[in-house]
């Protein structure tokens, strides 16, 4: 953005995206866009994907964000791994057992108010 003076877009991509005819660049939300030529900076860098099913058009940086998203939002769906004897890193087994036993002695204790 900033060696253009605003993100270039192609108005190739922005007519074969269908929805936006006879848009011009600095019309709309398109203001901070400016129009993709020879001299362009950095180009494939742009809004040069055609997007129809949004109207409009995205750049490969839309493209890797959104895929970073994703990958994040179903990472953090996951259930994370568990270890063979259950429980946290570092719990063995025998002292996964006590920390049950005492946790069952607690709940059968009487309860002072």
């Amino acid at each position: 953005i900033i060696p253009n003076q605003g993100m270039p877009v192609s108005l190739e991509a922005l007519d074969s995206s269908g929805g936006r005819t006879g848009v011009t660049v600095d019309q709309g939300h398109l203001g901070k866009h400016v129009e993709a030529s020879r001299r362009t900076t950095l180009a494939w860098l742009g809004d040069v994907i055609p997007a129809p099913w949004l109207d409009s058009v995205i750049s490969i940086g839309d493209v890797v964000m959104s895929v970073g998203v994703a990958i994040g939002v179903s990472g953090s769906m996951r259930r994370p791994p568990t270890r063979p004897g259950g429980g946290p890193p570092g719990m063995t087994s025998s002292t996964r057992r006590s920390a049950i036993s005492e946790q069952r002695f607690e709940e059968h204790q009487p309860r002072m108010s």
